[in-house]
């Protein structure tokens, strides 16, 4: 019965709209028609056929959490004493780990995560080697300035210098459309910034779901197993105290006798008390759940290839943000805080107008996305992927942006 009413709830396959929908166990608002409530049910099932991977993944794994808080306590107080409290939760976990394994595998192989990784690690080496390996050199030895533009060309850009403003700033425009489309091939292998962004997000999602569900089904492995020892500690109580007044009956039967005759006794033993230690050392073995389950190998593989790819995002966001600050206009600058200066960003040279000094935006922007892939990646509850994540992070500023 609890399997049954388990796999109901974790059913994932849509009901089909060619057959008519029954509304008649449907809640009904006041004023509701029965059409209304049909266009309604239709929606529901629509929402059910489109669902995604996160979400399929917060069905089953919900459907199993309610399971075991609502039949546990029951299970463990009918039937503690035959261990149907540890049986119930391998139960859960495995139709549970099943259905998700099974969905994560899918999705893997549907979106070909493994061969994006290979190509975005190939991007990501090529852009970290064009940035990262001019560190060392100057600025003479590079042709055109040390991402692309001399950087005599940009001050006079900025000031508004060199002549022909509205051609030098239809120039910059073209130029930096020319920068942003040479990105080491990574809109081609990869996908364009946001969508790569939006699948990591998912990816993140699923596992955050994953790692929520992981902890708590191993809380209730432990609760499950302090259960047992309370029961146990309880029953050797009573065997100790049935023992103390047994004792306690024989020397108030024998104890006169026994002191005539001076024999002394001696404690021993007694059958119960061996087979009490006996169980004590079979309860200790028993394993409810393996330390390491396919669950938790497939968040790990999930993981490696999370990591991979946010170091490919992160750099191709450190790319953006070099190409905006060497074809620069108004919104890649802002304004010094300095005394009572309070002019806005526009108040700049391209307006001939005298301002605050200027400061690029390179430093924020690619802190931000630093941070910003950093941060998903602690969301993930993941400890890999988030120590992953942050090693990335630091590395990659150290070699590019320092």
């Amino acid at each position: 019965y609890s399997q049954s009413c388990l796999c109901a709830a974790m059913n994932l396959e849509p009901p089909d709209l060619s057959a008519p929908i029954d509304v008649s166990n449907m809640p009904r608002e006041e004023g509701m028609s029965r059409a209304a409530m049909r266009r309604r049910a239709e929606e529901q099932v629509r929402a059910q056929q489109n669902q995604s991977v996160p979400m399929k993944l917060a069905r089953i794994y919900n459907a199993a959490v309610t399971h075991i808080r609502h039949h546990l306590p029951m299970v463990a107080y009918a039937l503690g004493e035959a261990d149907g409290d540890a049986a119930l939760v391998q139960l859960v976990h495995v139709e549970a780990e099943k259905r998700s394994v099974d969905i994560l595998r899918e999705s893997m192989a549907e979106r070909e995560l493994g061969r994006t990784v290979r190509r975005a690690e190939v991007v990501a080496t090529k852009v970290e080697g064009r940035y990262a390996s001019v560190s060392g050199k100057s600025g003479d030895e590079l042709d055109g300035g040390m991402f692309g533009m001399d950087e005599n060309n940009i001050a006079n850009v900025i000031m508004g210098l060199g002549g022909g403003g509205d051609a030098a700033g239809t120039d910059i425009v073209a130029r930096r459309n020319a920068a942003q489309r040479e990105d080491c091939g990574f809109t081609i292998e990869v996908g364009n910034l946001s969508d790569v962004d939006a699948a990591l997000e998912e990816w993140a999602l699923c596992m955050q779901h994953t790692e929520s569900y992981e902890r708590f089904i191993r809380h209730a492995v432990k609760e499950v197993i302090k259960a047992r020892k309370l029961r146990r500690e309880q029953k050797r109580e009573e065997r100790r105290r049935l023992r103390e007044m047994e004792e306690a009956k024989n020397r108030d039967d024998g104890g006169g006798e026994s002191a005539l005759l001076g024999t002394p006794t001696t404690p021993r033993k007694t059958a119960a008390e061996n087979e009490e230690e006996f169980d004590d050392e079979v309860e200790e073995r028993i394993e409810i759940l393996p330390p390491h389950t396919a669950l938790n190998e497939v968040a790990a593989e999930i993981g490696g290839y999370y990591s991979s790819l946010e170091r490919c995002l992160l750099l191709a966001s450190l790319q953006r943000a070099f190409v905006h600050a060497n074809f620069p206009d108004d919104s890649t600058f802002t304004e010094v805080a300095i005394g009572n200066n309070s002019g806005g960003a526009h108040n700049s040279f391209y307006h001939g107008r005298r301002a605050a000094p200027l400061q690029t935006n390179l430093v924020e922007e690619c802190l931000f996305a630093a941070r910003r892939s950093t941060l998903r990646a602690f969301a993930t509850g993941h400890t890999g992927t988030a120590s992953a994540a942050a090693n990335v992070c630091v590395d990659v500023l150290g070699r590019v942006l320092l």
